[in-house]
């Protein structure tokens, strides 16, 4: 597949979206990600600040010895933790998919219960890292909803309708928060496209925002060319996942995308998701079915979703192509 340099992601000023700018905003959100399935915004409300505690204490998570991050080892059960391209015993097939970036992966769930299991596996070292990221989680997650409440909006539906949507059925959706470090690879640019994340779509996310330093190393896929994401300082990069594409019967887009390490530069990403609980039951809201645009995917739970990605591995649209009516079978 070609890459083109030359196209740029959507960007979006957010500055109104609580004014009476809100309608003209919902429609430049809702247009980017029926043809894109990603954009960029700025003045989306997370204070640098914010941005920054979290980037520092994540990066003093990633120095620490092998020996001290194992103690976080990935679990396959919640893939809580973290994981490295040299210990790949508790990662199975999302395996391939980890050489030359490190992880570190944390859930949020409503349930104060259930969210203080959680919150023992987060790192206690550096003692900075648990405070940050909940100060993250709380100025992320705001975002995630304004922006979910207005594409519903922008879809002629309650403000309310894909949250609700997303819920299945089984209460309230959970959070999750991802670091990723990417190590420096003295490769060519061919051969850096194969290290880090191969091409995917984005299960289980529902919406994921994307933060990141200024070293490049994202690319998506855009009528069948790479497109390389130009950094834009203080933005997000948002995009639609699979359970959102499912739930829209198809109008919002969840496209392909891949990170890669630089050549001579460590690169850190974060990202914030929105995931429903395993027995939610997604399918197309039917708001959004009619004679003339039946029903394009199946109803199926978050957890058949979650067994076809550990089943199959993390790369392609297999996971998307799952929920369609016509399902690929699995390889």
């Amino acid at each position: 597949m070609a890459c083109d340099n030359s196209r740029k992601l959507p960007l979006i000023d957010l500055s109104g979206l609580e004014g009476p700018e809100r309608g003209r905003i919902g429609k430049q959100i809702l247009e980017a990600c029926e043809t894109w399935g990603f954009f960029q915004c700025i003045n989306h409300g997370v204070d640098k600040s914010t941005q920054n505690a979290v980037r520092e204490a994540c990066l003093e998570f990633f120095k620490l010895s092998l020996e001290e991050k194992r103690k976080w080892t990935t679990s396959l059960a919640t893939f809580e933790g973290y994981s490295n391209p040299k210990h790949k015993e508790n990662t199975g097939k999302l395996a391939k998919t980890q050489e030359g970036v490190q992880f570190l992966f944390n859930l949020r769930d409503p349930n104060p219960v259930v969210n203080e299991d959680h919150e023992r596996l987060y790192p206690s070292n550096p003692p900075t890292y648990k405070p940050a990221v909940r100060a993250y989680f709380k100025e992320s997650i705001a975002l995630e909803k304004k922006l979910l409440a207005v594409l519903s909006e922008a879809l002629g539906l309650e403000a309310d309708a894909l949250m609700k949507g997303l819920e299945g059925g089984a209460g309230e959706a959970k959070f999750a928060f991802r670091s990723s470090l990417y190590i420096p690879e003295s490769r060519t640019e061919d051969e850096l496209a194969g290290i880090g994340l191969p091409p995917h779509t984005d299960t289980p996310s529902m919406l994921t925002l994307l933060f990141s330093d200024d070293v490049p190393g994202l690319e998506i896929e855009k009528d069948n060319e790479w497109v390389k994401v130009d950094h834009v300082p203080d933005s997000y990069i948002v995009n639609v996942g699979d359970p959102l594409e499912v739930l829209t019967n198809g109008r919002l887009k969840s496209v392909e995308h891949r990170a890669y390490a630089h050549t001579t530069k460590e690169r850190f990403s974060c990202i914030v998701i929105t995931i429903a609980q395993e027995e939610a039951k997604l399918g197309p809201l039917p708001q959004l079915i009619d004679a003339a645009r039946p029903a394009l995917y199946e109803t199926r739970t978050m957890a058949e979703f979650m067994a076809r990605l550990t089943t199959v591995g993390y790369g392609g649209k297999s996971t998307i192509n799952f929920a369609k009516r016509t399902a690929v079978p699995v390889a």
